[in-house]
């Protein structure tokens, strides 16, 4: 007679603790635990004490040795720890004391004088330079373009590098986090109400900043762009087919008998933890980048489009918008310098500007050298694709009005009929203040300028309201 197989599980106690610990500790935070006891140990391995002689006493004696031990906290390359390692490291020590002794040596009071030691040495740490956080850089989009452009999807590796980016970006992912879990079937297709195609994922994991809630951590999309080089849709689908069927997991080592085939073998965590890295080396790029510098071009990005912070965390996860700050707030090396020139043409006047401008777009002082060829038809064989337009401020607008354009008068439609209005040296209207009241809600429209740049005549309207 067979067995009959029991519907519930039966736990242990210890069963039941370790579920317990689980759930209070993430991986990061047993991580954090078992770096501070190494950190603890190697110190007591050089200060000749046992480490077991803390377990045993007395706090007065532990806020001695805690005190000796946070002012002589160096690397192990003898250089003093940053801030936030020292900080990690106490916490560390804290959880760790907490499970063996049940002291807190941060909040209880018989600690105030090592806790003293500990802010003391921080804050000589912050004065040396070493106390401030290093945020990840977002990557260039000069670093961006030329990545894609190393991309080589006609092999195994090349298209998933490009899935690979693909998916950091449009689902803004922490650094390594569940790289290693993420399944094919975590991810499906959908359409949205006009029609177009796109990525999903119907699966949500677990992450830093969503543990046990309920809300979708990354409810990105990767949306088809038809007949475009880098679709993030096209490329998926297309991975995703030419992956092994016989293990369900997106990151697959790349076969070498085939040029798109895939091994049943999974990608190693070391080898996706270094993906960015190893990429940034290979495609030539200005600087070495990590995985966590994706998800920051992500919400900088979004962030130089104009949405709103509490969309941006839909996507990102963070728990609050407070949190994309340090992404948010990063201004890109074009910003940087027209915020330089602005305060060198303070300094050396308008020629800065005008140097700029040159540089920018390429102006030569020979006419002949900056006009576009002509077609056989006489035409300029140029469009509108071909030119990258720079961005001005409203002073900068101004001054190119002032400084380009001469009108001596001004003109405004009234029941379409032409009315001259008398202007003065400045080129404003001269109006009584009957007449100004009548005109306040007028549309004063310039008459077309004309200005010559290298022989090319350009008119230009404009409007004030």
């Amino acid at each position: 007679m067979t067995e009959k197989q029991l519907r519930f599980v039966n736990l242990s106690s210890s069963d039941l603790n370790n579920l317990i610990e689980k759930k209070k500790k993430s991986v990061n935070t047993i991580r954090v635990i078992s770096s501070s006891v190494s950190v603890l140990r190697s110190f007591c391995d050089e200060t000749g004490r046992d480490v077991s002689d803390l377990y045993a006493i007395p706090k007065s004696e532990l806020q001695e040795f805690l005190k000796v031990f946070y002012g002589g906290l160096r690397s192990a390359d003898g250089e003093a720890y940053a801030k936030r390692s020292m900080i990690s490291i106490r916490h560390g020590l804290q959880k760790y004391f907490m499970k063996k002794r049940k002291i807190d040596i941060v909040n209880d009071s018989d600690f105030k004088e090592a806790n003293t030691v500990f802010l003391a040495m921080c804050a000589k740490i912050k004065k040396e330079g070493k106390g401030a956080v290093v945020h990840k850089e977002p990557i260039t989009r000069s670093d961006l373009q030329k990545l894609y452009m190393f991309f080589n999807v006609e092999t195994a590796q090349g298209l998933q590098d490009k899935v690979f980016v693909h998916y950091m970006l449009y689902f803004c992912n922490r650094g390594r986090e569940n790289l290693i879990g993420l399944r094919i079937s975590d991810f499906s297709t959908g359409t949205d109400s006009e029609g177009r195609r796109f990525i999903f994922k119907q699966r949500d994991h677990a992450t830093k900043n969503h543990k046990d809630d309920e809300s979708n951590s990354q409810g990105g999309r990767m949306y088809e762009l038809k007949d475009q080089p880098h679709c993030p849709y096209s490329s998926f689908v297309t991975y995703i087919e030419k992956l092994n069927k016989d293990l369900d997991v997106l990151w697959q080592r790349p076969s070498n008998k085939s040029q798109l085939k895939y091994d049943k073998v999974a990608v190693g965590k070391n080898t996706l933890a270094e993906k960015m890295k190893n990429l940034s080396k290979n495609a030539g790029l200005s600087k070495i980048y990590t995985n966590h510098c994706l998800r920051a071009t992500s919400i900088t990005e979004l962030d130089r489009s104009g949405f709103e912070a509490r969309h941006i965390t839909s996507i990102s996860g963070h728990q609050s918008e407070s949190s994309i700050r340090s992404c948010s707030a990063h201004v890109c090396d074009e910003k940087k310098m027209d915020m330089a020139m602005s305060i060198s043409r303070a300094i050396m006047g308008d020629s800065v500007l005008a140097e700029k401008t040159k540089n920018v777009l390429g102006l030569s002082t020979n006419p002949a050298a900056v006009l576009p060829p002509q077609n056989a038809d006489g035409e300029d064989d140029i469009t509108f694709e071909d030119i990258d337009f720079l961005e001005i401020t409203n002073s900068q607008e101004q001054h190119m009005l002032e400084t380009v354009f001469t009108s001596e008068t001004r003109k405004t439609s009234v029941n379409r009929e032409i009315i001259h209005v008398p202007v003065d040296s400045r080129n404003a209207p001269l109006l009584s203040k009957h007449e100004e009241k009548e005109n306040r809600n007028l549309k004063f429209q310039h008459a077309a300028p004309v200005m010559n740049f290298h022989g090319s005549t350009v008119n230009v309207h404009y409007h004030y309201y």
